[in-house]
């Protein structure tokens, strides 16, 4: 019987051999040994303790992660129920830090089916960089791809529904609003309401998800807790145990829907609004700040802001579009009075919007009342606007500042109609210019982007078309019209604010002078990280002009009593440099290099060195070319194989580990680099935990013991001598004869079951701690599916979907409780005699 496999082993007695004439084991039998123990136990100590072990995510990576990052790592995997708002600012990689978590429990087993919920226009950037950074493979589900995936799901039996086609794959990312449930569509029955959302929404929440994460979470909030994009939330936040929200603006300065997010991750904690304070929201919030962000040597990681607010003035030439701009805000106070009058609040926000379109441009307030103004042709035959004139000087005045006549520059404007206005009037003066919006689909945005990134030099984006982007080769942002959302604003300038940025960010921001957008803007710009949403208190239904003050003061103490609100989520901690230096320092790489490279030499395989990679054949002939094992290594040579213990063959090698036998004979070695007065033999025990059930042992960790000559146990030495052999070739010279070998076998048998004795007990209480958290998110997980399962409409349906996850549920109970059933095994690894350096 073979513990390790679990498996009997017949074979003819004429194949065995005595242990006499076995192999006395070779300097790299001896090398693999020591070096696969290293790596078990490495693995063994990052399963049961994050802080003491490896990270193994960003040791597979083909980035490597920043201070930050690993710090958000850390944090998340020290808690077995991960659920976590990721809140770091604009530009500092949450995809990143939210990919390496992901990678990190699928690597401890704790992981296997994924679900990204993102804005549309994010869903191809998540496709890629999962990919790209991780090596992980999504699958992009669009809208227009639910119902082919429902046809080709397979049908499990006669008069049974097909099976739930979100199941197809083990990692999805789904656009956001193409799965939120409905109550109503116009032109459309109670029936078919049903239909969309059962195999939308239901069946999405009961494909049976270990992770979920959701990018720019904040759309969860909702106004209200009737709102769809909630009530996904919801559903979200019941149907898989690990959460991850994703927002670089989660508080907008609305507190319930602060609150309401932050239900998502516990909704036990977070009962009501004054459960949210900065002590109980802390252990769930994970954030950065820019100014507090590092790179691995300790210099911060980005450069200085310079911002701007340019006051656009209307010169003579643009009379009329002052004149505009003032009867277009004498149309709007008139409309809003008889609107509040009326109580039409929705005419009254058409009023203010109306207040916004004039400040864009001529061109949006034309689109929104065109035939209704006749005055609006003779004022955009009187020129080009006053703000246009503004953005071609800045070009210019910016292009001479920086040195630079192809400089780039990103511009935003909140309306389309601005946006072509602006194509046309630059594309007219010899720039070439590029356009994003809101309508584009996730090809055309790509087009843009990649035209923009080589030699296009103005990309004109709307807020919608500019989520998302990533643009550090640009540093130049213009904001050609301000959001009345200052986070909005913050936003759009994250899109070059963005890691690898390598030039101070200028950020224009254009206002007219003396309107109210300017008075206001310059409080607004006090606080970026809060949002005021009320618009109707930029317009005094009264009087604009004499309430201009006002309004001001109104906003002050909005905006401090928003800053109050904000600081529940805390300050950023100091960090260190010194966990991504431990990461790019750490030699589990070379571990895994040396262990692969002896076992190989060791047992008929082939290791030939080629320039500065390997060319590796199996035992079984299988061949590795051009490989290399560490991060730096791959990135320095990009078309090679980086090998890692993701790979399975390179794994098991860890995994399964050689046993030495009682009687086997124990070499005699002497290590170069180890003092003469060494004297003794060093083992390796690995020390287990067995289910009574599947008698397999849980992965265990390995106890080093040297027994000196004079019969004392050494600890540190025997730490020390198995250091050394992970970094030269032992020197094998003889071997103790079978009666020393047995006597020296069974002292060390003795003192391993001594001093194993603490590490079991530990690896009995961590297993049976586990067994019960995974009882507890069972509970929950089966809760929650059966809370989805009860609101499906078909009885038929219902009950059969409950029938099976009873089912399911005993199933797993059963496992559950013979899981809990184990004993101690203690293997011993590795046996050899030293004598020092001679």
């Amino acid at each position: 019987w073979l513990p390790g496999r679990d498996s009997v082993v017949c074979i003819p007695a004429s194949r065995l051999k005595s242990l006499e004439s076995a192999s006395i084991g070779s300097p790299d039998d001896i090398a693999y040994v020591a070096a696969a123990a290293r790596v078990a136990d490495a693995l063994a100590l990052s399963v049961s303790n994050a802080q003491a072990g490896v990270m193994l995510a960003p040791m597979a990576a083909s980035v490597i992660p920043l201070p930050h990052q690993l710090r958000a790592l850390s944090r998340a995997i020290a808690n077995d129920r991960v659920r976590y708002l990721l809140a770091d600012e604009v530009g500092l990689g949450k995809t990143i830090e939210a990919g390496l978590i992901m990678r990190e429990l699928k690597l401890r087993g704790l992981v296997k089916r994924t679900l990204v919920i993102a804005p549309k226009g994010l869903v191809s950037q998540w496709v890629s960089e999962m990919h790209f950074h991780l090596g992980e493979v999504f699958q992009p589900v669009l809208p227009e791809d639910i119902k082919a995936l429902k046809k080709i799901a397979p049908v499990t039996g006669p008069n049974v529904p097909p099976a739930n086609a979100w199941r197809m794959f083990a990692q999805v990312v789904v656009p956001m609003d193409s799965v939120k449930p409905l109550e109503k569509r116009r032109g459309w029955t109670a029936a078919q309401v049903v239909d969309y959302n059962r195999e939308r929404f239901e069946d999405l929440m009961s494909a049976g998800w270990d992770m979920i994460i959701v990018d720019e979470a904040h759309r969860l909030g909702g106004s209200t807790d009737q709102v769809a994009r909630f009530k996904l939330g919801q559903g979200l936040s019941e149907a898989a145990p690990y959460l991850l929200l994703l927002s670089a603006t989660p508080h907008q300065g609305k507190t319930d829907a602060f609150h309401r997010l932050l239900s998502l991750l516990d909704a036990d904690y977070f009962a009501d609004i004054g459960s949210v304070t900065r002590e109980r929201v802390r252990p769930y919030v994970i954030r950065t700040e820019k100014r507090s962000a590092i790179d691995a040597e300790g210099n911060p990681l980005f450069k200085p802001r310079r911002t701007q607010l340019v006051p656009v003035c209307w010169e003579e030439r643009h009379r009329s579009q002052q004149l505009l701009y003032e009867a277009v805000t004498d149309y709007v106070r008139e409309g809003y009075n008889q609107a509040m009058r009326e109580k039409r609040s929705y005419i009254g926000f058409l009023m203010i919007l109306m207040q916004r379109l004039v400040v864009s441009s001529t061109s949006a307030i034309e689109t929104s009342l065109a035939r209704r103004l006749e005055v609006l042709y003779d004022c955009e035959q009187g020129g080009p606007d006053a703000k246009a004139e503004a953005l071609l000087d800045w070009l210019y005045r910016l292009q001479a500042e920086e040195g630079d006549p192809g400089l780039k520059a990103l511009v935003f404007t909140e309306f389309v109609p601005t946006q072509k206005m602006l194509w046309r009037f630059l594309t007219e003066r010899g720039f070439s210019v590029v356009c994003l919006n809101g309508s584009m689909d996730m090809d055309e945005r790509q087009r843009v982007q990649l035209s923009f990134a080589k030699d296009t030099r103005i990309l004109i984006s709307t807020d919608a078309g500019g989520e998302g982007l990533n643009l550090q080769f640009c540093h130049v942002v213009i904001n050609y019209d301000i959001p009345w959302n200052p986070m909005r604003l913050e936003q759009r300038i994250g899109r070059v604010d963005r890691i690898g940025q390598s030039h101070t960010v200028r950020a224009i921001n254009f206002v007219f002078e003396d309107s109210v957008e300017h008075r206001v803007r310059e409080v607004l710009e006090q606080k970026l990280a809060v949002i005021f949403e009320e618009f109707e208190a930029i317009l005094n239904p009264e009087k604009v002009k004499d309430s201009v003050e006002s309004v001001v003061t109104r906003l002050q103490e909005q905006l401090r009593e928003a800053r109050i609100m904000t600081s529940v989520l805390g300050a950023t901690e100091n960090l260190e440099p010194g966990e991504a230096q431990r990461l790019l320092t750490h030699p589990l790489p070379h571990w895994v290099e040396r262990m692969l490279l002896s076992y190989l030499k060791a047992h008929g395989g082939q290791v030939e060195r080629k320039n500065q990679s390997w060319n590796l054949t199996w035992p079984d002939g299988e061949t590795y070319e051009n490989v290399v094992f560490t991060v730096k290594e791959a990135e320095r040579l990009p078309a090679a194989r980086h090998l890692t213990l993701e790979e399975p063959k390179v794994r098991d090698l860890a995994m399964r580990l050689p046993r030495f036998a009682p009687g086997q004979p124990i070499p005699i070695v002497s290590i170069p680099g180890l003092s003469e007065e060494v004297h003794g033999v060093l083992s390796l025990w690995q020390i287990s935990i067995v289910s009574y059930e599947s008698r397999v042992a849980r992965q265990g960790h390995v106890l080093p013991l040297f027994l000196a000559d004079n019969g004392t146990f050494y600890m540190a030495t025997a730490r020390h001598v198995w250091d050394q052999l992970l970094g030269t070739s032992a020197q094998v010279k003889s071997v103790l004869d079978t009666a020393a070998s047995q006597s020296v076998y069974e002292k060390l048998q003795s003192a391993a079951e001594e001093h194993g004795q603490s590490v079991y007990e530990a690896l009995v209480q961590e297993h049976l701690t586990n067994i019960a958290r995974e009882r507890e998110k069972a509970d929950y997980a089966f809760a929650a599916r059966r809370k989805t399962a009860l609101r499906i409409g078909l009885p038929q349906v219902r009950n059969y979907r409950l029938n099976l996850l009873a089912q399911e549920e005993r199933i797993f109970q059963e496992q559950l409780e013979q899981r809990a059933s184990i004993y101690p095994e203690m293997m011993p690894l590795l046996m050899i005699r030293v004598e020092g350096d001679v």
